[in-house]
């Protein structure tokens, strides 16, 4: 018969397992080029690392979430700050439980970033209703996006 703090310890153990099991351990996001030329995505996480991602207009890549962004459009560069693109919501998100959830998002002529619904199949002429702080507007931008 095993004693109480062993049991103890086993059921914790088994609880602690399944926590981390059922985590979100990434994101990513199918990423659509509406931006009228070919563009590099640069993602940059907390220690600087980078990551490219090459994505012809009215293409596609699958982008992982990153601390900051850098969008190179010929001669331009937008930056996205940290937390600037953000968790838009359940709601624009797909899987997850045990995996990676996914999201769709659309880059627009100004580098605006648009949310799509997360099973979205190529760039659209009318985004959805957008979340809060969508669309994002990089940080570098000069006038306006009609939201």
């Amino acid at each position: 018969m095993m004693s109480r703090s062993a049991t103890l310890l086993i059921v914790l153990a088994a609880l602690l397992a399944s926590a981390l099991s059922s985590c979100v351990r990434c994101i990513d996001i199918r990423l659509f080029n509406n931006s009228g030329d070919r563009i590099t995505v640069v993602g940059i996480n907390p220690t600087d690392e980078r990551r490219t991602w090459e994505i012809d207009n009215g293409d596609s890549a699958i982008v992982w979430y990153q601390y900051r962004w850098e969008i190179l459009k010929g001669a331009a560069t937008w930056a996205y700050g940290p937390g600037k693109v953000s968790y838009p919501g359940p709601k624009y998100a797909s899987g997850g439980y045990f995996g990676c959830l996914h999201l769709a998002a659309q880059l627009g002529p100004a580098g605006e970033i648009w949310m799509l619904a997360a099973d979205a199949q190529g760039v659209v002429k009318a985004p959805p209703p957008q979340p809060v702080g969508y669309p994002v507007i990089p940080d570098n931008a000069s006038g306006s996006v009609a939201r």
